[in-house]
């Protein structure tokens, strides 16, 4: 399903609503930062000239940066994740996890966490508490990723299988790929999957077609991200390169040597994600106010069912389905006065 912008009314105004080897040679800069196999994270300007960053050590798994520009790396060996600040420290900023691979955060800072052998996913919020998340429906999650609506996506490894885990509950499985491995939105909400068996990475669009993207330098790919300018990266675990695919299409190889494998990797800056755009993504508009009521309207593409749904809080949501129709549609709230102020969203079934 597909969330589209939140509305909360309100008289006639309404608002869219521990440690080895730990050396940081800089702050972060602009760049593309690879795990390599050998237990260190590379930093490439985005002229493509490496040096070392950081050394976490062994077992590099997933990594991440926060909004603040502070890295965090997982160990599936020890099953921690540790932080590499912006002023040069360095801790364990979690621990007691099995293996933890793919990480990614939440518009609101947490980080979310795919343990492969526990078959969790970890939720561990900026002060250090960890929870799990999901820990039932699961095979061997390896990567997650959100989208600009605060969906969040996992690869599960063991099923072939992307699954979306919407931020009004419940769960789906939203596309099949042969090995997927890597996740990354691109700025329109379009999700890119390595696929580490057949060498490819896949263009899923917001309805959930797959499209095969790419083939070209590719070696045993698995993690993938966008810099701000929409160019997408990818780490060959095959060959230690990382290959680069611009906008228009063109591929090329981004760094050719210089590790010994690549795993994963993140760009800083990261792009920043909007929310999903194409023919299932509902709008609301024409709000109008008059004789204790209010309306908008609820356009999409022609023919799709839409579910129109309200909360009263968003922290945390508890979203409850007011009015199912076939778009386009007006939807009337009739009596302002005998109804809570609330937030209200529209869905594609």
């Amino acid at each position: 399903m597909k969330a589209t912008t939140l509305f909360w009314w309100m008289v006639s105004v309404f608002i869219p609503c521990v440690f080895f080897q730990n050396v940081r040679a800089d702050i972060p800069g602009p760049g593309v930062y690879v795990a390599d196999d050998n237990g260190i994270v590379e930093k490439f300007t985005l002229s493509g000239v490496g040096s070392l960053f950081v050394s976490p050590g062994s077992g590099l798994g997933g990594l991440a940066f926060d909004q603040a520009g502070n890295l965090y790396t997982a160990s599936y060996v020890n099953g921690t994740i540790k932080k590499f600040a912006t002023n040069g420290t360095s801790t364990v900023f979690a621990s007691g996890m099995t293996a933890p691979f793919g990480m990614a955060f939440s518009s609101a800072g947490d980080l979310y966490v795919a343990d492969t052998a526990a078959a969790t996913i970890w939720k561990i919020t900026s002060g250090g508490v960890k929870s799990a998340f999901i820990n039932s429906g699961l095979d061997s999650p390896q990567t997650v990723a959100f989208d600009g609506s605060g969906n969040l996506y996992v690869v599960d490894r063991g099923v072939s299988a992307i699954k979306k885990f919407p931020t009004g509950g419940g769960s789906s499985v939203f596309a099949n790929i042969n090995g997927p491995e890597g996740l990354a939105f691109d700025a329109n909400g379009n999700l890119y999957v390595t696929d580490y068996d057949d060498s490819q990475v896949w263009k899923i669009n917001p309805q959930g077609t797959a499209t095969l993207f790419a083939t070209t330098n590719l070696n045993f790919p698995v993690g993938l991200a966008f810099d701000q300018s929409g160019n997408l990266y990818v780490a060959n675990d095959g060959d230690g390169t990382v290959a680069k695919f611009a906008p228009g299409g063109s591929s090329s190889l981004f760094s050719a040597s210089g590790l010994s494998g690549g795993e994963f990797l993140a760009v800083w800056p990261p792009l920043t994600i909007g929310p999903p755009t194409g023919p299932l993504a509902a709008t609301m508009s024409s709000l109008v106010f008059t004789n204790g009521q209010f309306r908008f309207l609820v356009s999409g593409s022609t023919g799709t069912n839409y579910i129109v749904e309200a909360t009263t809080n968003l922290a945390p949501a508890a979203w409850v389905s007011i009015r199912t129709n076939i778009a386009p549609f007006t939807f009337i709230e009739s009596n302002l006065n005998a109804v809570p102020k609330r937030y209200y969203r529209v869905l594609a079934r």
